[in-house]
């Protein structure tokens, strides 16, 4: 930056930069994160924290004995009750510390890079009346926050890609179920043909059977009438046979 600051213009500028630099340092000062520093503070936190904790366990322990004696319902609504508001006690005891600290924690980093920016520029206006720290760094939060939105971009594109694979691992799981389906109703069908061919090659093979034994007892029984002619016809002609050989024999 080509420009300088000269004069009056120069001491207002300090003014100005001092006071806030001032009040940046207050802030630092009187900001809850000093008071969680002290010795003791932690200790104090996690010692409440355990009570809320005990607290919630006691109601559990609670509920249990009252289910178990089997008492009436109003005694198990309000032990249930007493469990829920212990339950909801200890998320937002856990949920205030948690996000309270990370909160805390961002405000002092920005404080500090504030402060930073303001003590270096304040020494630079005072030396040479420019604003070159104040630009580079400008420059170099701008370059942090492009790659901050780069990476932002990048989580979001790699989200989406995941989301699409998703999508299309659920599309061949479908098609794959599909097709499974599909030869699952060729193979019933198969089955059904297997069974129609099965069971017609046994009538067609008990219909053989039958039909040979029905031949092959007519046949005999036949022959049987045949026999039992022939034996009728020896009975007849064996007296003629006899009478006809005595006639001889005289």
């Amino acid at each position: 930056m080509s420009c300088r600051v000269s004069g009056v213009d120069r001491l207002r500028v300090c003014a100005v930069l001092e006071r806030c630099a001032d009040q940046l340092d207050i802030l630092g000062h009187i900001m809850p994160k000093n008071r969680r520093s002290r010795p003791g503070a932690e200790e104090a936190e996690a010692a409440h924290i355990s009570v809320i904790i005990k607290q919630h366990q006691a109601a559990e322990s609670h509920l249990k004995t009252v289910r178990k004696s089997r008492v009436n319902d109003s005694e198990l609504s309000e032990a249930v009750e007493e469990l829920h508001l212990s339950q909801n006690q200890l998320r937002r005891t856990l949920e205030e510390s948690s996000s309270s600290h990370n909160n805390l924690a961002k405000v002092e980093r920005d404080r500090q890079f504030v402060a930073k920016v303001i003590s270096d520029l304040l020494a630079e206006i005072q030396e040479s009346g420019t604003f070159h720290s104040l630009v580079q760094a400008t420059e170099e939060e701008r370059k942090k926050s492009d790659g901050e939105d780069h990476l932002h971009d990048t989580v979001i594109r790699e989200e989406l890609r995941i989301k699409a694979l998703r999508k299309q691992l659920v599309d061949v799981q479908e098609e794959k179920t599909s097709e499974l389906e599909r030869l699952e109703g060729i193979k019933v069908e198969l089955e059904q043909q297997l069974q129609q061919i099965t069971l017609k090659k046994n009538i067609e093979k008990n219909y053989a059977t039958s039909s040979a034994e029905l031949l092959i007892y007519q046949g005999q029984k036949l022959a049987n009438q045949k026999e039992q002619g022939l034996e009728e016809e020896k009975k007849v002609c064996v007296p003629d046979i006899f009478r006809l050989t005595i006639l001889i024999d005289l």
